[in-house]
């Protein structure tokens, strides 16, 4: 029994540790190679198990080929006891490339589950990109990326699977200068030729639309790097009016109203001062919405969006703004 204790004292001091390391998508090599402190092809010679908890582990490698910020010799490496802190799974005698991280000032070299460190099976692209990098041969950076049609909806119920939008023009904007692009009919588009910069994106949609962009800003960090741009366009519903609450109803009297605050949800809420100074709000992104009646009694408070729908009763005088259906 006393030997269970230490187990014990683990699983309950570090509850659904599997689910504590998240990861965002990693991005292509030409993006996440300008990211990296280091990036080489290395061979594992040991691993060292870590000396306690939760401790790093050390990793011993022979670089094969050094493409930044090492040179050819053994090095060594950090990364997490484990997937649950982000360790990666290097094993013994395989060989992989390696985009490893200086953090802070220690100077020692990082390798996160996260990073786009893969073995060498798997990285054919990467080492193509890191040796013609090294080789000096031309390049042109790049920001490419797919701008899909997609569905929100304030209700718990299935809605389509995204699609691609066609004949969209994304504008890439640096230091007052703009370049654009169009998607193609898979909704996918390049920018080609461009310079090392920080570029700001937006889209130029047909009324009724609104974008969600990942990221809206993109930093090309090298004359030779890339960057992904992902965009999502929603039907933009709107309800507006003097109102200071609003419900969002299947049938009247339904059972257990289930609400969330304004703002969740990709919900955008704008007020304005009218001539007779009674305050105006309009709240968008709502998604594609049907005319239905309003109800007269004012409710002071904050504004409330109930899940489970099919019309919006808005309490207050109010209008209701229902874009075009392109679905």
């Amino acid at each position: 029994m006393h030997r269970l204790l230490p187990l014990l004292v683990l699983i309950l001091a570090f509850p659904r540790i599997a689910d504590a390391c998240s990861c965002l998508e990693s991005g292509a090599a030409c993006e996440d190679y300008w990211k990296a402190s280091a990036v080489f092809l290395g061979r594992v010679e040991k691993i060292d198990p870590p000396s306690k908890v939760l401790a790093p582990r050390r990793v011993t490698l022979t670089v094969i080929e050094a493409f930044s910020g090492v040179q050819k010799g053994t090095l060594e490496v950090r990364t997490g006891s484990s997937g649950a802190d982000c360790g990666f799974a290097f094993r013994e005698g395989g060989e992989y490339i390696v985009y490893a991280q200086r953090p802070g000032s220690s100077g020692l070299l990082s390798v996160s589950l996260c990073s786009r460190t893969r073995e060498v099976s798997r990285a054919a692209g990467d080492l193509d990109y890191a040796r013609a990098v090294a080789s000096g041969a031309p390049m042109k950076a790049r920001i490419s990326g797919d701008v899909m049609f997609a569905t929100r909806s304030l209700m718990r119920r299935p809605v389509p699977e995204p699609r691609p939008l066609p004949d969209v023009t994304i504008s890439l904007e640096r230091d007052g200068q703009v370049t654009r692009a169009v998607t193609d009919g898979d909704g996918r588009f390049s920018a080609d030729g461009l310079t090392a910069g920080r570029y700001t994106a937006r889209l130029d949609l047909s009324e009724g639309l609104y974008a969600e962009l990942w990221p809206k800003t993109l930093d090309l960090r090298d004359d030779r790097s890339c960057a992904e741009l992902h965009a999502r366009a929603f039907p933009d519903g709107a309800a507006s009016g003097s109102f200071q609450r609003f419900r969002i109803a299947e049938l009247p009297g339904q059972r257990d109203p289930c609400c969330a605050p304004l703002g969740g949800g990709g919900l955008a809420v704008r007020s304005s001062l009218s001539k007779d100074r009674r305050t105006r709000n309009r709240i968008s992104h709502l998604g594609q919405l049907r005319r239905s009646r309003f109800l007269g009694a004012l409710h002071v408070g904050r504004i409330f969006v109930e899940t489970c729908i099919t019309s919006l009763f808005v309490f207050g005088r109010s209008g209701l703004e229902s874009p075009r259906n392109i679905a």
